[in-house]
């Protein structure tokens, strides 16, 4: 039974790492590549580190939203990595009417709330209407719905959306919102712990104001590390080529990243300027005797309660 499993494992991870880097699967594993993926939903999405089981199989692009006094339009796009649930705008008040589901009739279900689609892999183009009698107050919106293009009787408006994702569609003020400059205040600190490998986390502090956007940041990995971990209250995934994409919205968020590095390290390289990072970055750097004697040299040193990266045991 123990090599039954370490196989399985062994070559659940083989087929994980073949997808993401375009390898080739070794011949002898290939006659089982089709009963790992039966026997492993989701094998293909995104994993949370220190937890397999909790995948991310889908990204939600920009919504689409038209709004008028009796209805609604809508269209989004999503990719997905394995057979997924799609979740769409609306609530139990305001289900959506007449989706289509690249181009064809679709038949909507609930999941987590929501009107749902049950897809497989790849993009899918999604399309529906609302009907109301008189336009909402509010419309419920998935969380990983992160960017939307609101326009309420033909007219272009600034999206008023509240910590829950809920969309607003009527306030005090009318729709006319008043236009607030679009600004990102982020701040950046890393710990890094001399594991084997060596560790570090990144926790990317933002305050957001004005329109919501996409972004892409670059320099958040370090040459030479591996991203094992992406926790961010902000629809948010890592390119191939390591930049970080954000769907942002007005808020304070709080995004962490965790990545590792093979090999000894005897030196880290501060990544260059780029647009959008902040000047200064906290690093703080824990060293574990016990493996070996490290003694960090070449930045100005600080107080360590100025950073939000403390152990529990330091606190």
């Amino acid at each position: 039974m123990k090599q039954t499993i370490a196989f399985i494992l062994l070559l659940n991870g083989l087929i994980s790492w073949a997808v993401a880097s375009d390898i080739e699967i070794p011949e002898p594993l290939e006659p089982w590549v089709a009963w790992v993926k039966e026997n492993s939903p989701g094998i293909d999405c995104p994993t949370q580190y220190g937890d397999i089981a909790t995948k991310h199989c889908r990204w939600a692009g920009t919504l689409q939203l038209d709004v008028w006094e009796e209805g609604a339009a809508f269209s989004q796009v999503f990719t997905t990595y394995s057979d997924s649930w799609l979740l769409l705008p609306g609530e139990r008040s305001y289900w959506p009417d007449s989706v289509l589901l690249n181009n064809e009739p679709a038949i909507i279900l609930q999941h987590e709330g929501f009107p749902a689609l049950r897809v497989t892999a790849g993009e899918h183009q999604v399309s529906g209407t609302f009907k109301w009698k008189q336009l909402p107050i509010s419309l419920a919106l998935p969380a990983d719905t992160g960017i939307v293009d609101l326009s309420v009787d033909g007219g272009v408006v600034n999206v008023n959306r509240d910590q829950q994702g809920k969309l607003w569609l009527k306030t005090g003020a009318g729709h006319d919102a008043l236009e607030e400059e679009d600004h990102l205040d982020l701040q950046i600190h890393r710990r890094f712990t001399d594991l084997a490998p060596m560790r570090m986390e990144a926790r990317l502090i933002l305050d957001i104001s004005g329109k919501q956007r996409e972004t892409l940041l670059s320099g958040v990995l370090l040459d030479g590390f591996i991203p094992i971990d992406l926790n961010s209250s902000l629809p948010a995934r890592l390119e191939q080529d390591g930049l970080l994409r954000l769907q942002l919205r007005p808020g304070h968020w709080e995004i962490s990243v965790i990545a590792y590095r093979p090999g000894e390290v005897t030196s880290i390289t501060v990544p260059q300027a780029a647009k959008l990072m902040p000047a200064r970055v906290l690093w703080s750097f824990e060293c574990l005797n016990h493996l070996r004697l490290v003694e960090p040299d070449g930045l100005q040193q600080i107080d360590p309660r100025q950073t939000c990266l403390l152990s529990s045991s330091d606190a």
